[in-house]
């Protein structure tokens, strides 16, 4: 039999007692460090869908846990990806420039950068 946990989104937040984590009724922790209350907070968050009963006994080995880490390891790859197409494209902007600086190659290209920089 599951229990019911406060529904999301949480938040967190300062006050005279240190930080705190709350839904959009109550303050349901206190005098946390910040780095936990950012860290309880993204948890609930993230898996605020997930039946209690699979997260706590799928923490390790589980189908859960070994499809978090394969997540994760794809992330970490595609951002290295990311970050390898990024630098060549910033190489490849200055003979673009040269020779096309006001083509839509050149745009298309400045845009791109921009986009994997976070700047659009």
């Amino acid at each position: 039999m599951g229990t019911k946990h406060y529904a999301g989104p949480w938040e967190y937040g300062e006050d005279n007692d240190g930080w705190y984590v709350s839904d959009s009724n109550c303050q349901l922790a206190f005098g946390l460090t910040e780095g936990n209350a950012r860290r309880i907070v993204a948890c609930v968050n993230a898996c605020g869908d997930i039946p209690t009963e699979l997260l706590e006994t799928e923490h390790q080995g589980g189908k859960l846990y070994d499809a978090l880490a394969d997540f994760n390891q794809k992330v970490f790859e595609l951002r290295n990806q990311r970050d390898e197409l990024l630098r060549a494209a910033v190489a490849a902007m200055t003979i673009v420039n040269n020779a096309y600086p006001y083509g839509s190659i050149a745009s298309d290209l400045r845009a791109a950068i921009a986009k994997a920089e976070g700047r659009s």
